[in-house]
């Protein structure tokens, strides 16, 4: 039989919020203290003999779990800031000596239509359920890396491919960040034997781009959005990449969502996701290997040496990518005759690149299916 492991759940109260407001603005809880996967899963993880360390924004709320020798109770409010959560996990790893598993259940949401919340919820909504999961997943990570061993599970949601639930895009958005984000990580730390299971300025600036401009679309009724999105949201794989990546994936679902939002004011909305495009000052910007080099990542940013060789040397044409943007907006040329395309995919990389994610999400849904379905009460 195999050594118990020591798990780290994250969440306040053990459970996934989604918050609503009533019409004073007052935040009205529906959940209850008892609700949540992170409550069930502390108590079947007990039952399996491992060590189980719940985190809750104060361990009173959670003092009503049955007590047991393998439990730990421990506050951590995953929006208290980086270094304040490192000090949490610190003392998390310090109970039995090790992490070996983490789960990432901390997560809100924050209903309401893109352009009446705009920015300050986003940002809101980003803190915990995308940069929260960040900082506890970059604090434990040393733990795992220095035994070689771990595993780093991500509450997600569907909510991320379900883009056409209307006042839920600040939550799915916040979701598919956390998708790709778990994508990238999962190549990240491969090789130190830690698996990433998703359990199913980039962005802020579009986001107050649109929302600045939507009002004099909705008093015409007419309109045409046009997000520029990159095939690396759905190429995770590429290590280094992962908040770029992450933003991107944001984008396009707050894109998803906003087509639906502001369809009745005639207003369109198009995802334009293109591949490598010969144009300028793409890599201006360096690989970061300066602010916290880890040894362990030492040959990740030796082969970020080669970081922007690319640079002029993209299959993409620029000019023709932007003249099929203005033909579709304008409905000639190409778009002669062809519905709206909620997404323009550019570029045989970028064709290649959502393919195979795709194929990879449904060779899960094939071989996972008898358990996929198997969890109806």
């Amino acid at each position: 039989m195999s050594d118990p492991n020591v798990w780290l759940i994250t969440g306040e109260l053990l459970s996934c919020n989604i918050i609503f407001r009533d019409s004073t603005g007052s935040n009205v809880d529906p959940l209850g203290t008892s609700s949540g996967f992170g409550r069930r899963l502390v108590s079947l993880v007990l039952e399996r003999g491992d060590g189980v360390i719940a985190t809750a924004r104060s361990v009173q709320r959670i003092q009503d779990i049955p007590q047991s020798p393998n439990l730990h109770l421990l506050e951590l409010d995953v929006d208290s800031g980086a270094d304040t959560i490192k000090q949490r996990v610190d003392e998390a790893a310090k109970v039995w000596g090790r992490i070996d598993v983490l789960v990432n259940n901390a997560g809100i949401g924050w209903p309401g239509l893109l352009e009446e919340c705009g920015t300050e919820l986003m940002i809101k909504q980003f803190r915990t359920n995308f940069f929260g999961v960040l900082d506890v997943t970059n604090a434990a990570l040393p733990y795992m890396r220095e035994r070689r061993s771990g595993t780093v599970v991500i509450i997600g949601s569907r909510s991320a491919w379900r883009p056409e639930l209307k006042g839920m895009g600040f939550y799915g958005t916040s979701k598919a960040a956390v998708h790709t984000m778990g994508e990238t990580l999962a190549i990240e730390v491969a090789p130190f034997n830690i698996r990433v299971l998703i359990f199913r300025t980039n962005f802020f600036g579009v986001f107050d781009v649109t929302n600045a401009a939507l009002p004099y679309m909705r008093e015409r009724r007419s309109g045409t959005v046009v997000i520029i999105g990159s095939r690396s949201a759905w190429k995770p794989e590429i290590k280094g990449m992962g908040f770029y990546s992450a933003s991107k994936a944001a984008v396009h679902t707050m894109g998803e969502t906003l087509a639906l939002e502001v369809a009745p004011f005639n207003i369109c909305t198009l995802i334009v996701e293109p591949g490598a495009f010969r144009t300028e000052n793409i890599y201006i910007n360096k690989f970061d290997t300066w602010t916290n080099p880890i040894p362990d990542y030492d040959d990740v940013r030796a082969a970020a040496a080669t970081w922007g060789s690319i640079q002029g040397k993209q299959p993409g044409d620029p000019v023709k990518a932007m003249k099929l943007v203005v033909d579709i907006v304008r409905g000639e040329g190409v778009a002669v005759g062809r519905e709206w395309p909620l997404y323009l995919i550019l570029g045989e990389d970028a064709e290649r690149d959502v393919r195979n994610k795709c194929a990879r999400i449904l060779g899960h849904l094939d071989e996972w299916q008898d358990v996929i379905r198997d969890v109806n009460i």
